[in-house]
């Protein structure tokens, strides 16, 4: 028997200086990559044949644009400053081209790329979208499909306190651990994702138990943001 075209999908996780939003009452639409930068963009490979991570993409970027927001809230949960940015980040073109690599890197044959994170397409993907239209590419060069955590544990589980990645996680026996910074909530959606792949191969456990009871204070910033 064949096997799939599909081995690879690339586990991506983003930090920004805010939330954007959609106006409203007078009050002007507040843009995801052009008013709220992408501060930090991390890509996790795995490999599900193998059913391991095999690569890892991170990079913290400088300021792009003259005038941003910047919300206090965002730099307490990820603990990037704008100072640290400035003196420790690369280039907007150069995080793009990295980005770009291990999306080519990492295609799959007849599928190309597959995208995958925790709330990606409420919150993660315009940034990634706009950061490829900012570098006059397009991120569906690249990429065929775009999957979604969150969503999967809507259809993994028939009730559960909350869908965040801290708890889908626990749920399915992942580590999560003070998770404020992009690589580190990557490495731990890349397992998850993995362990939704088990269960749907009928290799994994049991359903995860409803609504228990969190034991770790959840601070991710934008997992209260949900773009529709």
């Amino acid at each position: 028997m064949a096997k799939s075209n599909l081995r690879y999908i690339t586990v991506s996780d983003t930090e920004t200086s805010g939330l954007p939003s959609k106006g409203g009452k007078g009050k002007e639409p507040v843009l995801a990559f052009h008013d709220i930068l992408l501060v930090e963009v991390a890509a996790v490979v795995i490999d599900i044949w193998d059913m391991k991570i095999v690569d890892e993409y991170d990079v913290i970027i400088k300021p792009y644009v003259d005038k941003y927001v910047w919300q206090p809230q965002a730099e307490a949960t990820h603990g990037l400053s704008q100072d640290h940015l400035f003196k420790n980040g690369v280039d907007i073109k150069e995080a793009y081209r990295g980005y770009a690599s291990i999306l080519s890197k990492y295609k799959n044959p007849k599928v190309g790329a597959v995208l995958c994170g925790h709330n990606f397409q409420g919150f993660d993907i315009p940034f990634i979208e706009e950061m490829f239209k900012w570098n006059k590419d397009d991120l569906y060069n690249y990429v065929r499909w775009v999957e979604d955590t969150q969503k999967m544990a809507y259809y993994r589980a028939i009730e559960q306190e909350n869908y965040k990645l801290g708890t889908c996680c626990r749920l399915e026996g992942v580590e999560l651990v003070d998770a404020h910074r992009a690589l580190v909530d990557t490495r731990a959606n890349a397992q998850l994702m993995l362990k939704y792949i088990e269960h749907m191969r009928g290799t994994g456990g049991s359903s995860p138990v409803a609504a228990i009871s969190s034991t770790r204070k959840e601070s991710r910033f934008r997992e209260r943001f949900q773009l529709v």
